[in-house]
Formats: structure tokens, sequence, C-alpha cells
């Protein structure tokens, strides 16, 4: 088995992430979902300080996400509806890497 290196890890991070915010939603759980979603805006600043990283194309829907509308992208309908694209999106990158390890 080949040894993980730092972005199978922040893949991984992310992945728990976008599961666990998804998760979240419910009445009133705005802000559980939204600290989040904010973890991994902060993830997506990651590559900038480790030089082996590549930029995830996860991570970086997320920061456009959040940078397009700092004060709202908290809010429940678009934030349920921005999840749930991430996620499917996850699952799709998930799928890809589990056919390139075979």
């Amino acid at each position: 088995m080949k040894e993980k290196t730092a972005d199978d890890y922040l893949f991984e991070i992310t992945c728990f992430l976008i599961a666990s915010a998804q998760r979240c939603l419910g009445p009133e759980s705005e802000y559980g979902a939204c600290r989040l979603v904010d973890a991994l805006y902060k993830l997506s600043f990651l590559p900038n300080y480790v030089q082996e990283l590549k930029g995830n194309k996860l991570l970086m829907r997320v920061r456009a996400y959040v940078d397009g509308d700092p004060q709202n992208f908290w809010r429940e309908p678009q934030l349920k509806r921005f999840l749930s694209e991430l996620s499917l999106e996850l699952a799709k990158e998930i799928r890809k890497r589990k056919l390139l390890k075979s």
C-alpha cells in the first residue's frame, strides 16, 4: 500500500468536513454547518503554506462560495443547496480516486 501524502490527508479532512456540514443542517442548526464550512474555507489556504499540497478543487469551490457572499454564505437555503452540490462532487471524486488505485 502506498504511503499517504499530505494531499491525501487533506482530502480525508475535506471529506469529513463536507459530510459533517451536511449532517448538521436542520432546524436552527446553521451555526454548526457554518462553522464547518468556515473550517473548510480556512483549509483552502493550506496549499499556500505547504508546498507539496496541490489545490483541492472541492476546497476551492468552498473558497469561491464563501468569497462570493461573505456576509450571507451561512444562510440555510443557499448553504443547504451548496452542500448538496458539494457532496455530489465529493462522491464523484471518491469514485475517481478509487478507480485510480485499482
